[in-house]
């Protein structure tokens, strides 16, 4: 079931996830490195190796499920990209 306005912040290990999770829930906390998926409040921040491991796929789709948007965050200083080019 599709929580209503729930987003979830996808990316590779470094990309920003927690810290741009923190600046959306007005925090000033340093960001710590996410170990699994972390509910909190409005957002679902996920660990960067959910994204670079094939094996932790499926763990997103389902997760996907159960929000209302996907944000992919990808960091502009790598030349690696883990998304695919007609996501």
């Amino acid at each position: 079931m599709v929580k209503k306005n729930r987003g979830m912040i996808v990316g590779s290990i470094g990309a920003g996830k927690s810290t741009l999770t923190n600046a959306l829930l007005g925090r000033e906390n340093k960001a710590v490195k996410t170990q699994t998926l972390n509910y909190d409040n409005w957002l679902v921040d996920t660990p960067g190796e959910y994204t670079e491991n094939p094996l932790h796929y499926k763990t997103i789709m389902a997760t996907s499920l159960e929000v209302s948007h996907v944000l992919f965050v990808q960091d502009a200083t790598k030349k690696k990209n883990d998304f695919p080019a007609r996501l």
